[in-house]
């Protein structure tokens, strides 16, 4: 006897149909032979696999309610329109620069002192009336700005709010003009009536010029309205202190003069501004009237 070969030898398995089958499914496509019927079958099957999976995947979460209070959102409105208004204003003021300076020199003069006699070669309290009109503008639309925020932030601010306060606030200066033109004709000189009345414009233009930056950023940001309302009570309030102690120097003659001074301190200072305040909150409340402004 011949021993056996234990040697196993390897079994050859041949791939060529699975490689075929590979070669066929591959990139989305079906074996040849697989008829038509079965296609359509095979294709829904898929379309379902992938509807589930994206329904799986779009599924929210357990956790999704965790995470921060939701907050409400202060709309800027239309700060556009209002930003258009401001860089307007500041676009022609800017284009007049050198008459707007010789305006400020000249109301330097007139908001500090108060001559006693006429001097016909040195006209220093009066400024030209393009450049007083233009510091006029400046002091009644950011000053109409920072107005509407006085009362704090409001519910719905819109462009026809902050036009309504501009023009309340023009109203107010125009009403001033007058009623002081109206006093100085009555208790004083032609010349003090003057000055009196350019000691008003020189301090409503540099209180103007102060008011550009807090208007400003009570447009970018309404949030600060507390502590940049502060600053702008007090340049408004510094310019009419200095503005009442220029009409003290014109109409104190005698001690019984300070009743008629009292009087005018709550007639044109306390009860105007009083009402101008109320009128502008009552703007900001009423966001619906003036919404059909919105830009």
């Amino acid at each position: 006897m011949q021993p056996s070969d234990t040697t196993a030898t390897p079994v050859q398995i041949c791939t060529v149909i699975v490689d075929s089958i590979a070669a066929d499914t591959a990139a989305g496509r079906m074996p040849r032979y697989v008829n038509a019927g079965q296609i359509r079958a095979i294709r829904a099957e898929m379309r379902r696999d992938s509807l589930q999976h994206v329904k799986a995947i779009s599924t929210v979460p357990d956790d999704a309610g965790s995470g921060l209070v939701p907050q409400t959102y202060f709309d800027i409105y239309n700060a556009t329109g209002v930003t258009a208004l401001m860089m307007g204003v500041l676009t022609v003021v800017c284009v007049n620069a050198s008459g707007i300076g010789r305006a400020l020199k000249r109301y330097r003069t007139a908001l500090l002192t108060v001559r006693r006699r006429d001097n016909a070669f040195d006209d220093v309290h009066s400024a030209s009336l393009p450049a007083a009109l233009m510091l006029a503008m400046v002091f009644v639309v950011f000053g109409g700005v920072c107005l509407y925020y006085s009362h704090g932030l409001p519910p719905a601010m819109n462009f026809g709010g902050i036009v309504a306060t501009v023009a309340l606030l023009a109203a107010y200066y125009i009403f001033q003009l007058a009623a002081y033109n109206a006093v100085g004709y009555a208790f004083t000189t032609g010349d003090y009536r003057r000055q009196w009345l350019a000691g008003l414009n020189a301090s409503q233009a540099y209180t103007g010029l102060l008011l550009i930056a807090p208007a400003m950023v009570l447009v970018a940001e309404p949030a600060w309205w507390q502590y940049v309302e502060i600053f702008s009570l007090a340049v408004y309030l510094t310019g009419r202190i200095i503005f009442i102690c220029k009409g003290f120097k014109i109409f104190y003659s005698k001690i019984r003069s300070l009743l008629y001074f009292i009087l005018y301190l709550c007639t044109l200072e306390i009860i105007p501004a009083a009402v101008v305040y109320l009128l502008a909150g009552y703007i900001a409340g009423c966001a619906d009237i003036f919404a059909v402004l919105r830009f």
